[in-house]
């Protein structure tokens, strides 16, 4: 009996052991949490997203961004962040859905690219800069089409989206991207290209209605496709007949 008393002593030694470091911890574990996550949430509230943009918040945008779940802290954390910080966003969601950085980052040849500003006669191509989500005059595209070539190389299948504009653009380099301003997802794909190339790759020709803007398959895919990308996709432009 005696010994069976001493084990009795010794269990509810145990417990009251145990019981104490629940209470004790139970209030660091609640303070503690997941630190990255709860660390994540309290820059996404803060006001203009001026927490620090580390890579967890860039993680957690992207994959918001591709659920399409952008609630107004998450659109205005994007909309506040550096240029830089927003490509890093588009590549985590090329990532994510299984997409190779080096082919996103080969969308166009470089040396394409780099003639591409250069007018020739009455007909052009060069880099069209994103204007963000200004409020000017936009034209969407009336269609699109899978153009392997639009780029100069044959090794991928690009897209070709094509505007009208009646008159025809005389003036190209007053053309600027947007996308509609509830779409961060194609607006993501053009702050990549911007922050890449400079801009996308668009050509034309002075006497002719239609603008063409070529777009690689890696880019238009993560924006969520080519119907995605021809729903949100609008060119815009001040002075487009003006070439003074």
């Amino acid at each position: 009996m005696k010994q069976r008393n001493v084990v009795m002593q010794k269990i509810v030694s145990v417990l009251l052991l145990v019981a104490m470091l629940l209470t004790f911890a139970t209030p660091a574990l609640a303070e503690g949490g997941p630190t990255a996550e709860r660390d994540t949430q309290d820059n996404l509230k803060q006001p203009l997203c001026k927490g620090v943009i580390n890579d967890q918040v860039v993680n957690l945008v992207a994959e918001r961004l591709l659920s399409n779940e952008v609630s107004p802290e998450v659109n205005e954390c994007y909309l506040n962040m550096e240029l830089e910080q927003r490509a890093l966003v588009f590549e985590r969601m090329a990532t994510l859905l299984g997409h190779s950085l080096i082919d996103l980052r080969e969308d166009y040849i470089t040396e394409n690219v780099a003639k591409s500003n250069q007018i020739s006669g009455i007909h052009w191509e060069q880099l069209i800069e994103n204007a963000g989500l200004a409020a000017w005059t936009y034209y969407g595209p009336y269609v699109w089409y899978q153009n392997p070539w639009c780029d100069g190389k044959d090794d991928g299948m690009d897209y070709t989206f094509a505007y009208w504009f009646d008159p025809p653009v005389q003036n190209p380099d007053a053309l600027r991207t947007r996308s509609n301003p509830w779409d961060l997802r194609v607006q993501a794909m053009l702050d990549y290209y911007q922050w890449r190339y400079g801009g996308v790759l668009g050509s034309g020709h002075t006497s002719l209605n239609t603008v063409y803007i070529c777009l690689g398959d890696t880019g238009v895919n993560t924006a969520g496709g080519p119907e995605a990308v021809y729903n949100s996709l609008k060119l815009v432009g001040y002075g487009l007949w003006n070439n003074n």
